[in-house]
């Protein structure tokens, strides 16, 4: 933001977003050796991103946010535009979990918060999906694509069926929405292909090219949405290859679908030693942590949510 955009993002609650911040100094910091592997933790269902409150005398789990405030720099080149422009974001992050059956209910309400935001962001990991390996012809160095280099490796999220997460969650939004079955949800949905470095052989897209453009004689950069919702038909393409149920699960019940590839770490993870439970651990060195196109979902929801933030190249 600061560097391409002229703008600045930060912290509006330090101690809310105290999680994501100690995330940043394991992975991006690297401690005092970043060339030491480190876990990345799993989104939990419990623990300090939840409130527990009393409501009707009730004791009632909430999710926490992340808060963020976004405010233009003194070298801003649109000064009309610093009051529209500036914002408070804040992000809900959910685990998988949270939309099993039963998971959402009166005392733990913990995805309600979907029906009343902007946009929603659904994270798709295709190294759990077995018709995205098979479709993988060439070997990668990769223990969650790769069989052979997944011995004892643990295993992140289970059998439970990605589409079906998605179809529990669109449901729970319809109901708290007060939406009719034939209804579709107006709030932008982004389905987000995650560990882009592990499938990459898939797309033919130069995707590590970041979709913004210097503005002449300017200070400040433009975004590609153009470039981007070329990419989101390609990848809507492949997905109706590989996973149709999801593109159909997506948009029978969405109005608003875009399809988005990032990589969180741009490299695949090396296993660590055997724990008390027989699994190894997926483990990243900081110093190789080279995040890929993880800005491009934020700043793409916020322009199907019609938040400009930053300036951007529309499609004619």
């Amino acid at each position: 933001m600061t560097q391409y955009f002229c703008m600045n993002f930060t912290d509006a609650d330090p101690l809310l977003n105290k999680r994501i911040r100690e995330y940043e100094s394991q992975q991006f910091m690297g401690g005092t050796d970043p060339n030491k592997p480190v876990a990345i933790e799993k989104t939990d269902v419990t623990g300090d991103i939840y409130n527990t409150t009393l409501i009707d005398g009730h004791l009632t789990s909430l999710a926490q946010p992340f808060s963020f405030t976004i405010t233009p720099l003194p070298n801003y080149p649109f000064p009309k535009n610093a009051e529209r422009v500036t914002q408070t974001i804040c992000m809900y992050d959910n685990a998988g979990e949270s939309f099993l059956p039963g998971a959402d209910n009166l005392q733990q309400p913990v995805t309600r918060h979907l029906s009343a935001s902007d946009a929603i962001l659904f994270l798709f990991d295709p190294t759990q999906d077995l018709r995205f390996k098979a479709a993988c012809k060439q070997a990668v160095d990769d223990p969650q694509m790769n069989p052979a280099l997944a011995g004892g490796a643990e295993v992140r999220g289970g059998t439970v069926n990605q589409s079906t997460v998605l179809t529990e969650m669109v449901t729970r939004i319809k109901m708290h929405s007060r939406l009719t079955a034939h209804e579709k949800i107006k709030t932008p949905l982004l389905i987000v292909l995650t560990k882009l470095d592990a499938w990459q052989q898939l797309i033919d897209f130069p995707h590590y090219n970041r979709p913004w453009n210097r503005v002449q004689d300017r200070p400040i950069y433009v975004y590609d949405a153009k470039r981007v919702e070329q990419y989101s038909q390609m990848l809507r393409t492949l997905l109706l290859d590989l996973i149709p149920d999801l593109v159909g699960t997506a948009e029978a019940h969405a109005e608003n679908v875009r399809y988005i590839a990032a990589s969180a770490t741009g490299t695949a993870p090396e296993l660590g030693e055997p724990g008390p439970n027989g699994k190894r651990p997926l483990l990243y060195r900081p110093i190789n942590i080279k995040p890929v196109w993880v800005e491009v979902p934020f700043f793409h929801a916020q322009i199907m949510a019609e938040k400009y933030c930053v300036p951007v190249l529309k499609q004619k």
